[in-house]
């Protein structure tokens, strides 16, 4: 397979020696991906392929077919175009025999697209380079380097170099046909490595251009992050200087910072080292002999930091008999030697009122005014800051005696709920609106609420509010969330959510609000720190676990692992 770039080829635009109108043929290159049994280069320059033979599906023997280079594995065609003009194409491939089955993909040699089609772009100009690539083995790793070499005049000359090592024998891979260079690599190289051309046509005009890095020999290729775990295994890669892969190095040393070395094994290149953490930071090194020479790589750094099970202050206990309630919390390792406590009891939630209530440090007493549900919030304070914070529920049973609500426990008002749920965009005629001016769906909504309670509902569920993009419509759950702080402008301000919350619950109404923290939009702004590594990544998971064990099997908690390929995140 041929792997694509998002570095643009650099094209030395010397079109001072190029007629008006001139042409010169360029070559498309397509590799497969999946099952091919034809392929085709439609674009402005032929009519997108049409007449289209079944379908949008490009009929066999049109001028945009493609011609497959048997036991080379990829699909190629040479087309005239005009020097000076841009042209947009795609490439289009044959899922079966008969042609009914297509898919149009765009370039993938070639970054640079338009339009919401996301159609390839080509700029032609004289001289030029064109779909500049490393082509992978099934092992992923570089088997040869091509680029097209384009020019109005004979290409005279080439040079290149693979990893920071030159050759200057370019041209004896050179098919001066069909303008395009390939070279197979005597060893097979890492992807990613550095591939840098520099061609001459007759006219001393210069062609280059560059995809990839200069690799070091040793390196890791995961980056830093922060867990809760106690090890956690990070990646290296060992290569030769010029890139490629040496199986004689079997073995290589990772160490540790503050002391500690360990030998790790080297598989085809490839390292994984199971590094124990300490709490705080961990750093390591790679180091491994190449070539005859020591090299060591760049710092890894992994930090571990507590897991929330272990982060507490305080632990609660709830016990009591004869309608007397008794809280307790048992101090932990992390509660400063200083601090104070703040008890709340949240009687709007509670089934009824408690008297008697008496706080001193780590404890609480209150009498039970019958069976229920009572529940009190308590903060921990040292230096002015808040340092842990939990709610505690107890639930006193007929007998008078008191327990922990369990987790799994439903609160009793849930019972005898009759719930009315709202789709807010769906709920009166179409509702707009923008950030500085907000729309009145919430308003209108809260003059229902009289109706809704007449109707004998004593809850209300919502789905989501919260700002969307372009996920929430009249019949859609808007579940696009980009901020789960902020109510959707279609629908109003949070001043708006407020006054309705607090009509309804004049009313006796309950509102529940659909929020789904688990998951989010792609476009949020939690999902884009994952892709980029940042402050949020460590606290995005993208493998699947049980629920209701988190990833780590400790209960649920804020997860922290995620994916990468390549030393990127997906």
């Amino acid at each position: 397979m041929l792997k694509r770039f998002f570095l643009l080829p650099i094209l030395l635009l010397a079109l001072s020696g190029s007629a008006a109108g001139q042409q010169m043929d360029i070559t498309f290159r397509y590799v497969p991906s999946g099952v091919v049994e034809n392929a085709f280069v439609p674009g402005s320059f032929n009519s997108w392929g049409q007449p289209y033979a079944s379908g949008s599906c490009i009929g066999a023997g049109h001028e945009s077919q493609m011609s497959f280079v048997r036991f080379e594995n990829y699909w190629t065609k040479t087309v005239p175009l005009d020097v000076g003009q841009q042209y947009t194409y795609k490439i289009q491939v044959h899922r079966n025999t008969s042609g009914s089955q297509c898919d149009w993909l765009s370039d993938p040699l070639n970054p640079v697209t338009t339009g919401s089609n996301n159609d390839s772009v080509l700029e032609v100009a004289d001289p030029m380079t064109f779909q500049p690539a490393e082509e992978l083995s099934s092992d992923g790793l570089v088997r040869y380097f091509s680029v097209g070499l384009f020019s109005t005049q004979d290409i005279t000359s080439i040079s290149f170099t693979i990893n920071g090592l030159t050759r200057t024998d370019g041209m004896d891979y050179f098919d001066a046909s069909s303008g395009v260079f390939r070279f197979q690599l005597d060893r097979e190289v890492r992807a990613g490595a550095q591939f840098l051309i520099e061609a001459q046509d007759a006219g001393g005009r210069t062609l280059s251009t560059e995809i990839g890095e200069l690799q070091p020999p040793v390196e890791w290729v995961d980056e830093g992050l922060t867990t809760v775990k106690e090890a956690v295994t990070i990646r290296g890669f060992i290569t030769r200087l010029d890139g490629s892969v040496d199986p004689a190095i079997t073995g290589a040393a990772v160490l540790r910072e503050g002391g500690g070395e360990s030998f790790v094994h080297v598989d085809n290149g490839n390292v994984e080292f199971i590094a124990s953490l300490s709490e705080g930071p961990n750093t390591f090194r790679l180091e491994a002999e190449v070539d005859g020479q020591t090299f060591t790589s760049d710092p890894i750094t992994i930090t571990r930091r507590l897991h929330p099970q272990d982060a507490y202050a305080v632990t609660p206990t709830v016990r009591g008999s004869g309608f007397e309630i008794l809280l307790d919390l048992k101090a932990t390792a992390n509660l400063p030697a200083d601090y104070d406590i703040s008890w709340s009891f949240d009687e709007e939630l509670s089934s009824g009122p408690v008297a008697n209530q008496s706080a001193q440090g780590l404890s609480l007493t209150a009498t039970a005014s019958g069976p229920g549900e009572y529940y009190f919030d308590v903060d921990v304070v040292a230096s002015g800051e808040v340092i842990d914070q939990l709610r505690m529920a107890a639930l006193v049973e007929e007998d008078g005696s008191v327990r922990e609500m369990e987790y799994a426990e439903n609160a009793e008002w849930t019972k005898g709920a009759v719930v009315y749920e709202i789709f807010p965009l769906k709920f009166g005629p179409t509702s707009t609106g923008t950030v500085g001016t907000p729309g009145n769906r919430l308003r209108q909504i809260t003059d229902e609420l009289d109706y809704i309670a007449d109707m004998g509902f004593n809850t209300i569920w919502f789905m989501p509010i919260m700002r969307n993009l372009n996920g929430m419509t009249g019949l859609g759950a808007g579940y696009n969330i980009i901020d789960f702080k902020r109510v959707d402008e279609r629908l109003g301000s949070e001043d708006d959510l407020r006054a309705l919350v607090e009509r309804a619950h004049e009313l006796g109404i309950r509102v529940i609000l659909d929020m789904t923290p688990s998951h989010a939009s792609p476009d949020h702004p939690w999902v884009s720190s994952l892709k980029e590594g940042g402050a949020f990544s460590n606290y995005i998971q993208t493998t699947s676990s049980a629920h209701n064990r988190g990833q780590d099997g400790r209960g649920a908690n804020l997860s922290e692992i995620w994916q990468t390929f390549n030393g990127e995140n997906l």
